[in-house]
């Protein structure tokens, strides 16, 4: 009765096996005969681009250079080898300040991109089809800045686990439509990504939308889309106030920033 994973491992860089200490390419790691054995697959992954230094710097998950879609790559080598089975994304997130400590090293992002980027995230992992997401880490390490010591959803022991930004718009989001379900991509573009979520029987109940740009930058922009969906009410993650979406013949206009808004439908 037990589920069976491997280590975690990745899909996009064969050269991993001959280059560097890692040495955890998953075509190289997982042998035909192992298959029947096993329930999925186990990775990470972590939105960094490269700076003109050649340094991993923290950037949006929609970034098309962003380190996150070697998610891609994993769901490709998992239809080939082991169709319907599960994928686990058992490491992600970004390393913030908040928690009463400071984040300085070059993957850091500040706390409201964090916290926009983990909602969205998230909704890309749903979108994907990934089974589990879980974040890294519970608490930032006592420790001075550097990769991973300050990518909790809380300060660590030494600020008395403070909780963070992400973790109270996760907590948030958890609570508002935790029990829904990725339905349908309404939009996937350079101004917004809108989804449709539902119930477990395939009710749409919610539209969520965002804006793919630098958790910093907190402009509003208005994005009309076409659907029988009529708004009826708005769910505010980060505590601002919105006004209900207009909707006229059979067109929603929605005010969109870098941070998700959820839009409750009937």
């Amino acid at each position: 009765k037990m589920e069976v994973f491997p280590c975690a491992l990745q899909a996009a860089d064969p050269k991993a096996e001959t280059v560097g200490i890692f040495k955890n390419y998953i075509g190289a790691r997982i042998s035909e005969e192992h298959l029947p054995y096993l329930d999925g697959i186990n990775i990470h992954a972590y939105s960094y681009e490269k700076n003109i230094f050649g340094n991993n710097v923290g950037t949006f998950p929609e970034n098309k250079n962003s380190s996150f879609w070697e998610i891609l790559n994993a769901i490709r080598w998992r239809n080939n080898n082991m169709p319907g089975k599960k994928i686990y994304l058992s490491e992600w997130g970004w390393d913030c300040g908040g928690g009463g400590e400071e984040c300085t090293h070059s993957e850091c992002v500040s706390e409201k991109a964090a916290s926009a980027y983990a909602l969205r995230g998230l909704m890309i992992a749903q979108r994907l089809g990934l089974d589990r997401a879980t974040w890294y880490f519970y608490a930032n390490s006592d420790a001075e800045s550097s990769l991973y010591t300050r990518s909790g959803l809380t300060g660590s022991a030494k600020s008395d686990f403070e909780k963070k930004t992400v973790y109270k718009v996760l907590k948030k989001l958890i609570q508002s439509i935790g029990n829904q379900y990725f339905i349908a991509t309404i939009q996937e573009d350079d101004n917004a990504w809108i989804y449709l979520f539902g119930d477990r029987n395939g009710k749409p109940t919610h539209i969520i939308g965002w804006r793919p740009i630098s958790g910093n930058n907190s402009q509003i922009i208005t994005q009309t889309i076409n659907t029988i969906f009529r708004p009826k009410s708005v769910i505010s993650l980060d505590n601002q106030t919105f006004d209900l979406p207009k909707y006229e013949h059979g067109e929603m206009t929605l005010e969109l920033s870098s941070m998700p808004r959820i839009i409750e439908i009937k």
